[in-house]
């Protein structure tokens, strides 16, 4: 029973979050610099991506993020630079969730046939599995909320 309802919630979820956009293209207040901004380490993408000029020196300009006054462009840096931020940390959510899913596993195989290790290594899968679930949804409502920037 729980499983099913782990399973539809997870279903439910990854619907939701694909509906609300949580792949969106790149945004359109700045012009992708594939040399710069397309340096990712473990799909970790670079802190400044979306803020750099074009050019092989990737300087990264406040006042090239196309806002009509000077209080703009800073607005919209700030607010570039928050959700880089926040991917990445969404991205190491992620990976942190799927060490504890093996953590989890790896309980379970050597625990040789003992109820309370079966109960353990099932109980950490299952609230990696929900954090997961959430972090996947946190990434769909925040990409929901700042309006497809993200």
């Amino acid at each position: 029973m729980i499983k099913q309802k782990l399973f539809i919630l997870t279903l439910a979820t990854l619907f939701a979050s694909a509906f609300l956009g949580v792949i969106s293209p790149t945004p359109a207040y700045a012009a992708p610099n594939a040399a710069c901004d397309n340096n990712r380490l473990l799909t970790l993408p670079p802190w400044y991506r979306g803020l750099t000029t074009g050019g092989a020196e990737c300087n990264i300009d406040v006042n090239a993020m196309g806002g009509a006054t000077q209080s703009d462009n800073l607005r919209i840096f700030i607010q570039v630079l928050a959700l880089n931020v926040v991917e990445i940390m969404m991205h190491i959510v992620s990976y942190v969730c799927i060490a504890f899913i093996i953590v989890g596993g790896f309980k379970y195989m050597t625990s040789t046939g003992s109820p309370d290790g079966n109960v353990k290594g099932r109980q950490t899968i299952q609230n990696a599995l929900i954090g997961l679930v959430i972090s996947i949804a946190s990434i769909g409502i925040v990409n929901f909320i700042s309006g497809g920037l993200l």
